[in-house]
């Protein structure tokens, strides 16, 4: 009887939750007009609406939708908003800039039981008023429309009226998902169990082995491997169908556009993604399953099982995407780059520079040679350009470009930044086990420090190598000098060449410079505290000249060859030799909030992302807690006293008034503050580790009685303060619709998590350590895309069509009208005169500018765009076909013909048109025009 009132209870509960969930859909519930498009390029679609005006009501801007972004070449649903009571008239407009699309379905959803559907010959009979539309029919049971002008759209005054209603089958699944829930809420406790326990169930659970008599340890291993794929593979779909699918929904409903925008491609299935997610998921499980000690001793072996993955699924962070923005037109072989999230604009440096000059190299040069003469006339230098891939010894300074060595290039694509970000979650997990003793440390540091804003927004450039090298470098020396075999001592030594290559040879003195005195003072206290060991004695004198001479025979071969170029550099205009000392922003430390939305909100209008971009520090509430542990201490914690002198002194040299004979002494003159703030950043996130490892240990609390909150309260209330009298800071916060409560909540989270650091006990640790990682991954998990594959760059019909042509009958190429597809087209293999030059090809320079009249303009790293004129040469900072000035590092060059000729340039892509002038005397010839893209290619002729 007491076992049948449980279930009964538990029956009117789920009914209870039943009913109260359908009330929740049916009062949240609101009408819409559903539309299911394809466009065969990036567009922008909204809708206009009546809402029982009179049936003369002109469409206005008073009832319009919001615009919304389809992307080109994918299948996209639209869902608005509209309350359908007494309306009747729609317009769909398609942007204003010409297309085709595809229409497969419009249905009005009045209810959550129910819909009316436009079929396709009602939708041409309903929607019969149409403007700037130059084909409208049906074809396969799809509605295809061409617009043919910058207002076109289609219309209808009798919408709603006559249509069919149709069952909602959702609502059935709905309604299932609905039950799911309940039943989870009603066993929450028994799932909890299971949850916890769950490693032991995978691995001792006694009825599933003696009911499988699995007693061979390879069975038993197989049966938990197969468990855990299946978990993987559910879990993943869970996230990606339902979790990623739900955040899009809610983002939507509060209008957070970027998040909407990030995870809008969830709402098409992807297997690729789901791929990508269980990977993840499956090295968790292997990870739960062999227990906190095994995966430590088998770290490396799953971290390679993971790069494996990764890069079988071709996978990157890349912002390669960008071009599908830039380029429309579409190979028959083209598949979607990104699968979830924004390609980073503003991370040019990254997708339209570098990885352009990757793919140059291995597309246009098979052996990979140290200089390539297809980027400039004399032979560019590729290890100076970006680091590209090149067979040479050099290339063991990059490990993440040895894919590009033996494997295809969307594979070793995905290997190298695959590899960099495992590189450097080890890494910084072996410097938090060093820092710390305690492995939990370890996964604390690689977290925080693989998430910090400005190793994420700079991913694809060198300071993630700096980090990495260096963390590998003092890691490997600790073990060295605690190595007592031979073969342990070798592997460390050889290790520590490894990577003080890598970070040398990162050649970005700005951030060399700063970080190598972060990591001077922890090789100091390697040494302090492996003085017994005798770190100087004869033998390891020997040992450490050894290891010296590879180190120094790598660096003489890259300077032997690599010389002209840096001496090229050296005499620039910019970078040049002397780096100017820019001084910070008064509120550049306030930055740091801003950071926390950047990549989920919105990204700032004063300075891009990356330049913002900070470790979070708590400065003040750091240097007060450090600076009591080192005068409580009769024992000065050593460690932590290096960490905040360091620290410190970044600090205040970033700070004060460039100082010149100091900072040439010191070799900061080699740097500037706002990559000073980067090294400062990574010591004080190293001392906070060491901070809560040695506060974790102590069950009272730091400071007595309220000093903590009096302290946090003090800081909380002057940072807002302050906050609200920095122009940037507050009026970002301001340009969106809660920026102010948010703007309150961040400093009072962060003011909270610095009270918990002074409270300085375990369960205050504790709290500190969960919100400390919360932020770090909330605030950059969706900086990077996540990218299949390279077609955004190589399945574009120009691109298709440049490589046809040029491997018919090669030839230099010029490019106008942009830079970055400038660099595009080089990535096809082919020579050019356009683009991005890390440093300026003279020879090419003296053939255009023979007297060096523009020598300041192009004396420097520089994106170069050259048109074809009918006057005279011209360098120029003004676009004269778009009226307006070029920015940065922009340079226009308008050449005559002959100067052309004299450059050998056999091809030219254009956006422009070519002066009608030079095509009626036959000088080019059209070769091909792209029906989508507004880029021409021409042949010029040579007499």
């Amino acid at each position: 009887m007491k076992y049948i009132t449980k279930t009964h209870k538990k029956v009117i509960l789920f009914i209870i939750l039943i009913v109260l969930m359908n009330v929740a859909i049916f009062t949240s519930f609101r009408q819409s007009v559903n539309l299911s498009i394809y466009s065969e390029h990036d567009s922008k679609i909204s809708f206009f609406y009546d809402n029982s005006h009179t049936e003369n009501y002109p469409f206005d801007d008073s009832h319009m939708s919001q615009e919304y972004f389809v992307k080109s070449s994918k299948l996209q649903n639209i869902k608005f908003p509209l309350d359908l009571v007494n309306s009747n008239k729609l317009r769909i407009d398609f942007g204003d800039k010409s297309g085709n699309f595809k229409i497969y379905s419009l249905s009005i959803q009045k209810s959550p039981l129910y819909e009316y559907v436009i079929s396709e010959k009602v939708f041409l009979d309903k929607f019969r008023f149409k403007n700037d539309i130059s084909q409208y029919s049906i074809e396969d049971g799809t509605v295809n429309i061409a617009t043919s002008g910058p207002d076109g759209h289609i219309y209808s005054t009798d919408t709603y009226s006559n249509l069919p209603i149709k069952f909602k089958n959702s609502f059935v699944i709905k309604e299932l998902f609905i039950a799911c829930i309940a039943l989870i809420i009603l066993f929450i406790n028994k799932l909890l169990w299971l949850f916890r326990n769950l490693p032991k169930l995978l691995i001792y659970y006694k009825t599933i082995k003696e009911k499988f008599v699995i007693k061979n340890i390879f069975f038993k291993n197989a049966f938990n491997l197969i468990i855990i794929i299946c978990i993987s593979v559910i879990s993943a779909v869970i996230l990606d169908v339902v979790i990623l699918r739900s955040i899009a929904k809610v983002s939507e409903f509060f209008k957070f556009d970027t998040v909407h925008h990030y995870f809008l491609s969830s709402y098409v299935f992807s297997f690729d993604r789901i791929y990508f997610f269980s990977s993840f998921i499956f090295i968790i499980g292997l990870i739960v399953s062999l227990g906190k000690s095994k995966a430590h001793k088998y770290r490396y072996v799953l971290a390679f099982i993971l790069l494996i993955l990764m890069v079988l699924g071709k996978f990157t962070g890349s912002s390669l995407g960008f071009y599908d923005g830039m380029l429309q037109g579409n190979t028959p072989s083209y598949q979607e780059s990104t699968l979830l999230g924004i390609p980073q604009g503003i991370r040019g440096d990254e997708w339209a520079t570098e990885k352009p000059y990757y793919f140059a190299q291995t597309n246009a040069n098979p052996t990979l040679q140290y200089f390539n003469k297809n980027l400039s006339f004399a032979g560019n230098d590729m290890v100076v350009s970006a680091f590209a891939p090149v067979k040479d010894i050099t290339v063991i300074a990059r490990p993440d470009l040895w894919g590009f060595l033996v494997m295809p290039n969307d594979y070793a694509f995905s290997f190298y930044w695959t590899l960099r970000l495992i590189l450097l979650f080890m890494a910084s997990y072996e410097m938090g086990v060093f820092l710390t003793k305690k492995h939990r440390f370890g996964i604390i540091t690689a977290i925080i420090v693989t998430f910090a804003p400005p190793v994420q927004w700079w991913l694809s450039q060198s300071l993630m190598l700096m980090i990495m090298s260096g963390q590998f470098a003092i890691v490997l020396f600790n073990k060295y000098l605690n190595s007592h075999k031979l073969y342990s001592k070798f592997i460390s030594l050889s290790g520590i060449a490894l990577f003080v290559l890598v970070y040398i040879l990162t050649m970005y003195p700005a951030t060399q410079v700063p970080l190598g005195y972060v990591f001077l003072m922890l090789f100091i206290y390697v040494l302090i505290e492996n003085k017994k060991n005798k770190p100087f004695a004869f033998s390891r004198l020997l040992q450490y000249a050894v290891i010296l001479i590879p180190i120094a025979l790598v660096l003489y071969h890259f300077y032997t060859n690599s010389s002209p170029a840096l001496h090229v550099i050296m005499d620039t205009v910019y970078p040049g030799s002397d780096r100017p000392w820019i001084k910070l922003p008064w509120d550049y430390e306030l930055y740091q909030f801003v950071n926390i939305f950047t990549a989920s909100i919105k990204q700032p209008d004063f300075l891009n992302a990356s330049e913002i971009s900070q470790f979070f520090t708590f400065t003040p509430f750091v240097v007060v807690v450090a600076a009591t542990l080192i005068f409580k201490h009769k024992n000065k914690p050593l460690l932590i006293s290096l960490l905040l002198s360091v620290s410190l002194f970044l600090m205040l040299i970033s700070w004060i008034p460039e100082v010149p004979f100091f900072n040439k002494i010191t070799l900061l003159s080699f740097t500037y503050p706002v990559r000073i703030t980067y090294a400062y950043g990574y010591s004080f996130t190293l001392l906070i580790v060491c901070l809560l490892a040695h506060l974790e240990d102590k069950r009272g609390n730091l400071f007595s009685g309220r000093v903590p909150l009096i302290i946090s309260s003090v800081i909380c209330f002057l940072t807002l303060c302050i906050m609200t009298n920095s122009i940037n800071i507050f009026s970002y916060f301001k340009s969106f619709s809660i920026g102010t409560i948010l703007m309150i909540f961040v400093v009072a989270l962060l003011s909270y998590m610095g009270f918990l650091l002074m409270k300085g006990n375990y369960n205050s640790v504790q709290s500190f350590i969960v919100l400390y990682l919360l932020l770090s991954v909330c605030s950059t998990i969706l900086v990077n895309p996540i990218t299949k594959g390279t077609d955004s760059m190589f399945e574009k019909t120009t691109m298709e069509q440049i490589r046809r042509i040029n491997s018919a009958d090669a030839g230099r190429w010029m490019v106008s009208g942009s830079p970055t597809i400038s660099n595009l087209v080089t990535a096809q293999g082919v020579a050019r005169t356009t683009g991005t030059y890390y440093y300026p090809d003279w020879e090419m320079m003296s053939i255009i500018d023979k007297k060096h009249e523009y020598i300041n303009l192009w004396n420097q790293f520089a994106h170069i765009d050259m048109r074809l004129t009918d006057g005279d040469l011209e360098f120029s900072l003004l676009d004269h076909e778009r009226s307006q000035k070029v920015n940065g590092t922009n340079r226009i060059v308008y050449i005559p013909i002959e100067t052309a000729r004299d450059l050998n340039i056999k091809y030219i892509f254009t956006m422009f048109p070519i002066p009608q002038s030079i095509i009626d005397k036959g000088d080019v010839t059209l070769l091909y025009k792209d029906s989508v893209d507004p880029w021409s290619i021409y042949r010029v002729n040579y007499n």
